[in-house]
């Protein structure tokens, strides 16, 4: 990223990922009255007054990990390490407390990284936070800027003063935005290794990984250079966005506040990827719940991946070799078992990998390639015409008159039926198998739709073609 990275930082608890959602104008950050909410680094890219700033949200500073867990320990390790990537720091205090042995703890370790601060007092509703003001400006910091992140107070002139930290630049044309981005959402429920794949394909430890299911409460974006993703494998990519989302569990689970937000971004970041990356632990198979998330996201219109993870304690279980017979042999067992789970999802490509010890990630590349040509590829007209005729001989399928494209990601049809557009189940099947098996459409959601036209004789098929447009009928 270009700009010029900014961390919030500050203890737990202080309004921090509030206060970054009002700058995004999102709700990115999962918000919550918990101490210990973020657990992962969150960046958005905020404009000011044609200023650009990229933002970030971290976990906030535990100072004493002395009786900490295992799960707390590795986010603290998360947050010195992202501290230690940014140009500035603008340090969240909250207004309602005196300053105390941790608020100077956490001053020390920001004076050591030699980068500017600025200091903002949250929850600035009172005359105590105004008295509390000077006890923060003895650490000598830019500031303190009184402020309600809750209320939007004071946001403005916080925004002038980060803008200010950046160097003067001639302005530039607007750029038009780059569109070679690849967007891929990591999506399954808790626990199944979403960020340990993320980050060994981006190679840092960039998300929190613990047995403790739900550690990932927010979606977590990062981008990487396409190469890093693709190797040698020629794309028209310059670069990929993964998504790493929180694990959804079963709705009746769903009763914490902080995971309930999560499920939402967790559907926003589906919403907004082009590609799902769905992991399921194989040792567990496909759930309930599973199948209820991954409908959403055919649903969605979005192309969809299974990435069965850990399959190196599966084949440790057996004491296979990776690429074996026996190896292919239990992959063909396991995957005709998800397949009788989720037959819907039947053309869905499935890859079987260990996220933790890098088996078979290297060949998601390739892969991610094939699907996303298939889930935007577009049929020449007189070709869909052609099958349309071929279909129509069967009995069932002769009032089939024409098949259309109408749209793609992901490739979406019309079958245009002589009379009523009522068609039964197993005819659309039939329709919709051709059109995969025909133009090689085998790992991609398709959308088809039949419609309805006048009884009457069918357009020509040269005619059809030479106006590339749909069939014309007529009563005489």
């Amino acid at each position: 990223m270009g700009n010029l990275m900014i961390g919030i930082v500050g203890r737990p608890n202080v309004g921090k990922s509030t206060l970054f959602n009002r700058f995004s104008k999102s709700r990115r950050a999962v918000v919550a009255n918990e101490s210990g909410t973020t657990r992962d680094r969150i960046v958005a890219e905020v404009e000011w007054h044609g200023h650009g700033l990229s933002m970030v949200d971290m976990a906030g500073i535990e100072v004493s990990l002395k009786q900490a867990d295992a799960l707390t320990k590795a986010v603290q390790d998360g947050v010195l390490d992202t501290i230690g990537r940014m140009d500035a720091f603008l340090w969240l205090v909250d207004g309602r407390r005196e300053v105390d042995s941790v608020d100077r703890a956490i001053a020390q370790l920001l004076r050591r990284k030699g980068k500017r601060v600025i200091i903002a007092v949250n929850f600035a509703d009172d005359q105590r936070s105004q008295i509390l003001q000077h006890e923060y400006a003895e650490f000598g910091f830019e500031g303190p800027f009184l402020i309600s992140a809750l209320h939007k107070k004071g946001l403005i002139e916080l925004l002038n003063t980060l803008t200010s930290l950046l160097p003067e630049v001639v302005e530039q044309p607007e750029v038009v935005p780059d569109e070679r981005e690849l967007r891929i959402a990591l999506a399954g429920r808790p626990n199944v290794g979403k960020s340990t794949l993320l980050n060994s394909l981006i190679g840092e430890r960039r998300a929190v990984v613990s047995d403790v299911p739900g550690t990932t409460r927010d979606a977590v974006d990062e981008v990487v250079p396409a190469h890093q993703v693709f190797g040698k494998v020629f794309t028209k990519w310059r670069q990929v966005r993964f998504i790493d989302t929180a694990g959804i569990r079963r709705r009746g689970k769903i009763g914490h506040e902080v995971e309930a937000w999560s499920v939402l971004r967790t559907y926003d970041a589906i919403d907004a990827a082009e590609i799902v990356l769905f992991l399921v632990d194989v040792h567990e198979g496909l759930t309930h719940q599973d199948l209820v998330v991954a409908d959403r996201v055919v649903k969605a219109g979005k192309s969809l991946l299974f990435i069965l993870n850990k399959w190196d304690i599966e084949l440790d279980k057996f004491g296979f070799l990776p690429g074996s017979d026996e190896d292919q042999v239990l992959q063909e067992k396991v995957l005709t078992k998800i397949r009788n789970t989720a037959p819907f999802l039947f053309w869905a490509p499935v890859i079987f990998i260990s996220a933790e010890t890098g088996l078979n990630v290297e060949a998601l590349g390739k892969r991610l390639v094939s699907v996303h040509q298939a889930w935007s590829r577009i049929i020449v007209a007189d070709h869909l015409e052609a099958l349309a005729i071929e279909l129509s001989q069967f009995p069932r399928l002769k009032n089939l008159i024409t098949i259309e494209q109408v749209g793609s990601q992901p490739p979406h049809f019309r079958a245009v039926f002589e009379g009523s557009a009522d068609a039964h189940f197993s005819s659309i099947r039939q329709i919709e198998n051709a059109i995969r098996e025909t133009f090689d459409l085998v790992s991609t959601p398709i959308q088809l739709e039949t419609k309805g036209a006048k009884r009457g004789r069918r357009q020509s098929y040269e005619d059809y073609g030479s106006s590339q447009k749909s069939a014309v009928y007529s009563d005489d």
